[in-house]
């Protein structure tokens, strides 16, 4: 399935004079990397993106080393007298954009050598992505420093390439697809099934839950507290309601005892009215809608309770009849989440095998270019940071 993850690269930022991005020509080769078949060669627009990444980490953790220091001058850092990892500024900038450079030229090469293809729709969808960005305010950094909108949609392009090699080893494969060389490898570091769903168990909980405010908010705003001879009647109401359950009535009777109604969702999983959270690793998976639906400031203690005993938790906001369910018992669960969850145990993984992968490559720089772009080219003028976002066509 798509990820509907996000990929943010936290880029930089600033304004590169435009004197300074006339004075080379603008398809120049800057990097070519080979795998020993076949060759990638990158122009200098990407590779420079790759130097204000690069420029932009360095900053990032040099502030938040000084930052450390409660005595420390934030308001005036002098980042190119700084070092990270002993290496001085320049070094430190130059090393880390070549290793993004391999990254991105091994994504490429081997979404080629896998026979991996992005169709027209998606590349619509990729490049309608990339627009929109364009449009509301990348723009205005990256033109200037020679990156073109051209040049910006084969940076989101590459992150979408990037997430396809990792769902051909990962995810499940076609079994209707017919066998080849290339395709031989599908699936191949995609974990056991047990693995996923201790994956799915410790990174999601699926609870009924009965949550009773102790904070009323009438129709005009205004905030009313229960009181104290309310909180116990709502406590001694859900602790009747425990009772119920453990006596053997069902939820469903429970919840439409207390609604009045049958509000549940429907849906084909065992149980419609329980609701299911995510932890926070699996945040950038649901992207804006985490925060909307699989989000609870009760998850740790959710997670800490004993699946399908009845409980009232007493919260500061709230008190809670929760009954917590095992998710990777119910298949529409398990057939939902296990990507995800493969993606929160092996993503990272693979980004290290790409990076250290990538180094094995061969590389041979236009030196006149690296020399070029350097870091110390950068002009921040009055702006210090800036993040532009990379999509993928979700």
């Amino acid at each position: 399935m798509s990820k509907i993850k996000s990929l943010v690269a936290g880029l930089l930022a600033g304004v590169i004079a435009l004197s300074f991005a006339a004075c080379r020509t603008k398809d120049e080769i800057a990097v070519t990397f080979s795998d020993g078949e076949n060759q990638y060669e990158m122009r200098s627009a990407i590779y420079f993106y790759q130097v204000m990444m690069a420029d932009s980490d360095f900053r990032s953790q040099v502030y938040e080393q000084l930052s450390e220091d409660e005595n420390a001058d934030l308001s005036n850092i002098d980042y190119e007298s700084q070092t990270l990892d002993d290496k001085d500024y320049e070094t430190w900038v130059k090393d880390k954009a070549m290793e993004y450079s391999q990254d991105f030229a091994y994504v490429e090469l081997t979404f080629d050598k896998l026979g991996l293809e992005i169709d027209q729709e998606t590349l619509d969808s990729i490049d309608s992505n990339a627009q929109t960005s364009w449009e509301n305010g990348a723009q205005d950094y990256f033109e200037p420093n020679g990156i073109s909108l051209s040049s910006f949609k084969l940076l989101n392009e590459n992150s979408y390439k990037k997430d396809q090699i990792y769902s051909f080893y990962y995810n499940e494969p076609d079994e209707n697809e017919t066998p080849t060389e290339q395709n031989q490898d599908a699936g191949s570091k995609r974990p056991a099934k047990d693995e996923i769903d201790k994956a799915i168990e410790d990174n999601f909980v699926l609870v009924d839950e009965i949550i009773i405010p102790l904070t009323e908010t009438d129709e005009n705003g205004e905030s009313t507290t229960l009181s104290d001879t309310e909180k116990k009647e709502a406590e001694e109401k859900l602790n009747g309601y425990a009772d119920r359950l453990k006596a053997g009535e069902s939820f469903s009777e429970i919840y439409i005892d207390y609604n009045g109604s049958d509000l549940s969702q429907k849906s084909e999983a065992k149980d419609p009215y329980a609701s299911l959270y995510g932890g926070e690793d699996t945040a950038d998976y649901f992207g804006e809608y985490y925060s909307q639906y699989y989000e609870s400031a009760y998850y740790d203690d959710y997670r800490e309770l004993k699946a399908g005993e009845p409980t009232v938790e007493k919260f500061d906001d709230a008190y809670v009849l929760v009954v917590r369910q095992e998710v990777a018992t119910d298949p529409y669960y398990v057939e939902m989440l296990s990507d995800i969850a493969v993606s929160v145990l092996c993503y990272d993984d693979f980004s290290d095998d790409v990076t250290e992968s990538a180094k094995a490559l061969k590389v041979t720089q236009n030196e006149s270019a690296i020399n070029f772009y350097k870091p110390s080219k950068i002009d921040y003028g009055t702006t210090t940071t800036m993040a532009a976002t990379v999509t993928t066509a979700g």
